[in-house]
């Protein structure tokens, strides 16, 4: 009998001194469950026991807001609906200081990318894979932890790679959805539950959008910005209709009559204006 309670009392002080904590499963049917989630709009709720986050039109979240987590790990099963156009990506996210710095794992139609969001920036890439076997359509579950500086990336029950980063200690953790209507499950959440150090907000970010459509469907990216001898800045991006838009009538799939892929060109002294150039078919 002593040896017994002997070694039970062990195993609690090697559980206790060894930092890991109970899984915590989120119960989204519950009435309380709207209440425990920041949503910065309607793009974003709680439907049917899923988050559910329709980012077909721009990016949109969902932070769980009662405790904050340091070393933690977020497991959820998440589906993306089919469609043909967009990256179709679920995003995990952890230690969200607010709405705009935190680490989170976007995972699109064949890649997962650990990155760093902040005020000045909402890519600054950690590590990537590519070439994974992860089709819209289905469900998947995913595993992304944080202990320490030291990041895990897990699909479908395999690891996918290790990343080190140390700018971030704790915060909330959360989810969203971009250019694709998401759903997500079976929410567990393994760490310590810290009290919050503030109300969960959104700062606005260091910078403005001079431009968010060119005419070509309102998918603006791949930016290049330099100063011109006469001080002016200018900025040359690519506009189109998706990630990778094509241009009209070269491939079997046609976009709208309206839409093809171009270069934008936008100045510091003319920002209204913007002269958009189209390649011609080869």
């Amino acid at each position: 009998m002593f040896r017994f309670v002997f070694q039970s009392l062990l195993l609690v002080m090697i559980f206790a001194g060894s930092g890991l904590a109970a899984e915590t499963s989120l119960d989204l049917n519950s009435p309380e469950a709207p209440s425990h989630w920041s949503f910065p709009d309607k793009t974003s709720r709680i439907e049917n026991g899923e988050l559910l986050l329709d980012g077909l039109k721009r990016l949109t979240s969902a932070f769980y807001t009662p405790h904050e987590y340091a070393d933690v790990s977020l497991n959820a099963e998440f589906f993306v609906e089919p469609g043909n156009q967009g990256v179709l990506a679920c995003g995990f996210i952890l230690r969200a200081v607010d709405g705009r710095n935190y680490y989170y794992v976007h995972f699109d139609k064949n890649q997962a990318i650990l990155v760093r969001h902040s005020n000045e920036s909402g890519w600054h890439e950690i590590q990537r894979v590519s070439n994974l076997d992860k089709p819209a359509g289905k469900w998947h579950s995913a595993r992304v932890e944080c202990t320490g500086d030291l990041l895990k990336v897990s699909l479908n029950g395999i690891p996918l790679f290790e990343a080190r980063d140390s700018h971030l200690k704790q915060g909330r953790v959360g989810f969203y959805g971009s250019q694709g209507l998401v759903h997500v499950r079976n929410i567990k959440i393994h760490g310590n539950p810290l009290p919050p150090t503030s109300d969960f907000s959104y700062p606005p970010p260091n910078y403005s959008f001079v431009c968010e459509d060119a005419g070509a469907g309102g998918y603006e990216a791949f930016p290049d910005v330099c100063r011109l001898n006469d001080g002016r800045l200018i900025a040359v991006f690519y506009a189109g209709y998706d990630h990778i838009a094509f241009l009209v009538g070269v491939v079997f799939f046609r976009p709208p009559s309206w839409a093809t892929s171009r270069l934008a060109v936008i100045n510091s002294v003319n920002a209204s204006r913007i002269s958009t150039y189209r390649r011609p078919p080869r």
